[in-house]
């Protein structure tokens, strides 16, 4: 067993939760914790087992963002970009396009 020690804050675990079958949008504000889309340079943080479509043609350019459940590119957009100083896929998937279904923007 290799133990490390946190220099500085450490960020607490994640537990790996199912990814619910409803499915959230990034645009929409009933989707996030706090009652509205996150804004320009905000954290932000999708909760374990949330199904986010990420539907934003252009997002402001947020501070961080961590995913921690599933965040999926809307496949049927013309283009889509996610801006962040910092992303972080910690314990959960970013989808954008498959073979299947190739994301085109």
């Amino acid at each position: 067993m290799v133990c490390h020690r946190c220099v500085g804050p450490c960020i607490p675990a994640v537990n790996n939760v199912a990814i619910e079958a409803n499915v959230r949008y990034w645009s929409k504000p009933e989707s996030w914790k706090s009652g509205k889309v996150p804004l320009e340079n905000e954290d932000v943080v999708v909760e374990p087992g949330w199904n986010m479509i990420y539907d934003l043609v252009e997002s402001p350019i947020y501070r961080y963002v961590q995913i921690n459940g599933r965040v999926t590119f809307k496949t049927d957009a013309p283009k889509l970009h996610l801006r962040a100083k910092y992303l972080y896929v910690r314990m959960g998937e970013l989808l954008i396009g498959s073979q299947e279904v190739p994301f085109a923007g």
